[in-house]
């Protein structure tokens, strides 16, 4: 009775043994993959206008940037158009509540269901009154 009593500890223990490093593989996996993700989102950039310009997917990288140094703050609309380009009003997410819109790309986060954009609300002189950063 002993000897099965032994073997059923031994054998209980080499299983555990080879749970335990699948589960330490596992979780090492999943915790690579989350440092992979986390690098890809949450890159921030100094803003430049030909950049934001000329490729939309690095304005996220920007717009941290853009809001922190209030560079649009105030602005009349011909200088931020010159700055930003023409907003993206054939988005599907463009609604009459406000003046102008930009894409800025994917949410940033580990899980990027969404899309953000920058909505930006102009004076009766036509000179930029607020903005905000807004999810679809």
């Amino acid at each position: 009775m002993k000897e099965y009593m032994d073997l059923t500890i031994k054998e209980f223990l080499r299983i555990l043994s080879y749970s335990l490093i699948a589960l330490v593989s596992v979780s090492l996996l999943v915790f690579l993959l989350f440092i992979n993700t986390m690098g890809n989102h949450f890159v921030e950039k100094e803003f430049s206008s030909s950049i934001w310009k000329a490729d939309q997917e690095s304005r996220i990288e920007m717009i941290d940037d853009l809001v922190s140094k209030k560079i649009i703050d105030d602005l009349p609309v011909w200088q931020m158009i010159t700055l930003l380009g023409m907003p993206d009003e054939d988005c599907y997410f463009y609604q009459p509540d406000h003046d102008m819109i930009y894409y800025l790309g994917p949410e940033r986060g580990y899980f990027s269901i969404d899309s953000e954009f920058l909505l930006i609300w102009l004076n009766d002189d036509n000179f930029v009154e607020k903005y905000e950063i807004v999810l679809d």
